[in-house]
């Protein structure tokens, strides 16, 4: 029977180093896990003579995992974990319950490394485009301080609660925008169909129309004859707003917009400081180095300029400075979020006040989102109403008109 030179892990976590017989690859890998090694490299007779290579395959297709996935295989790991079973056995039994193709495939690769011995961390690196950095720091962390399944547990909870903010954030718009899109419909309808076939009728009178009337025919002719010009336009504008959000100079005047706009620019200042807050209680509570935890945790907030003042305010932590005055001269932090970080240096319990300052401005955030909806509704309403009543009336005033002349 064939013999395979291999290198693996034990449980301790020890080097070790052997051969085993086996009739093939995988029945090698087979008889080295059931005792109890991990391999991390494994070669044949054929392949004595090269050095031992390690066992990395080729990455799967890409394939779109969306947040809400990765939240839930997340809690299911966190429980299974928790529950005391290995992690490779987790991940297998996650593996078996994906319903997507995509998702199975990119569990399946996970278990696959991590069964051959790689870290989990490192594993998570193959997918990089659906596991972020805090994710993969997170999980890091854990593997480091032997509390993976804890470190899983609020990772669980930081991408559920980052998933109902955004279904919050979905739903808060959807009514308004679906009042827009009907009343768009609707003037679109009016501008192109009904009002070109009066106009017709309202050219065979031999009188001045009404001022209403007169604009209202104007912008149907001007609709109606320079459609597609309008179209196109509205599409390059679409795509320039979009590429330029994509480019640096673009996403900081947008995300300096954003921060300055009356009404909602507290709204996009809080939720993104509510963002960063929560992110990096996260990870000091998974037991990431502070300096590092800044550094990864500037990402999450979503805005150039948070991130920024956070990398500037990591760079003064660096020298020795606390983290709440570093965060104060750092940039226009809210003055809850710098004192409550104080708080919780003096008291040890950085991550439960950072974990409270994200709650609180999420509060905040759902209160003044659910009082912009309750305007914006009415709001768009009456637009809406208005809109169409000129049109109306614009119809109706040369029809009292001719009727006044026949009397």
């Amino acid at each position: 029977m064939p013999q395979f030179s291999y290198a693996g892990l034990q449980a301790d976590g020890e080097v070790v180093r052997g051969q085993v017989e086996a009739g093939s690859r995988r029945e090698a890998f087979t008889r080295l896990r059931e005792l109890g090694v991990h391999p991390t490299q494994l070669s044949g007779q054929a392949e004595a003579a090269a050095p031992a290579v390690e066992l990395t395959e080729p990455l799967p297709r890409s394939t779109r995992v969306s947040r809400a996935e990765v939240a839930f295989l997340t809690r299911q790991l966190a429980d299974l974990v928790g529950a005391g079973l290995p992690l490779h056995r987790s991940l297998d039994v996650v593996c078996a319950q994906a319903v997507r193709r995509g998702v199975h495939a990119m569990l399946a690769d996970l278990q696959e490394e991590v069964s051959r011995g790689s870290a989990f961390s490192a594993a998570l690196e193959r997918h990089g485009a659906h596991f972020p950095l805090l994710y993969r720091q997170m999980v890091a962390a854990g593997e480091a301080s032997g509390h993976l399944d804890q470190v899983l547990m609020r990772l669980a909870e930081f991408l559920e609660r980052e998933q109902e903010r955004r279904t919050q954030l979905l739903s808060a718009f959807t009514y308004p925008l679906v009042l827009v899109c009907m009343a768009a419909g609707a003037v679109v309808f009016l501008m192109t169909f009904l009002v070109p076939r009066l106009g017709m009728v309202f050219a065979d009178i031999n009188q001045e129309l009404p001022l209403p009337t007169r604009i209202l025919l104007a912008t149907a002719n001007f609709v109606g004859g320079n459609w597609v010009a309008l179209v196109v336009g509205a599409a390059a504008t679409l795509v320039i707003i979009v590429r330029l959000a994509r480019s640096r100079p673009g996403r900081r005047a947008l995300d300096a917009l954003a921060l300055r706009l009356p009404i909602l620019g507290v709204v996009t200042s809080r939720a993104a400081v509510s963002r960063f807050a929560r992110a990096l209680g996260t990870m000091v509570d998974g037991g990431v180095p502070i300096l590092q935890a800044l550094e990864v945790a500037a990402g999450a907030s979503g805005n150039v300029h948070i991130t920024e003042w956070v990398v500037a305010a990591a760079e003064r932590v660096r020298q020795g400075v606390p983290v709440h005055t570093a965060l104060a001269e750092a940039g226009s932090f809210p003055p809850t979020l710098v004192q409550m970080t104080a708080v919780g240096e003096e008291t040890g319990t950085l991550a439960r006040m950072l974990g409270r300052v994200a709650d609180a401005y999420d509060f905040e955030v759902d209160q003044r989102l659910r009082r912009l909806t309750t305007l914006l509704e009415p709001a768009i309403i009456v637009c809406m109403g208005c809109l169409v009543g000129f049109i109306v009336l614009s119809i109706l005033l040369p029809i009292f008109q001719i009727n006044a002349t026949i009397r």
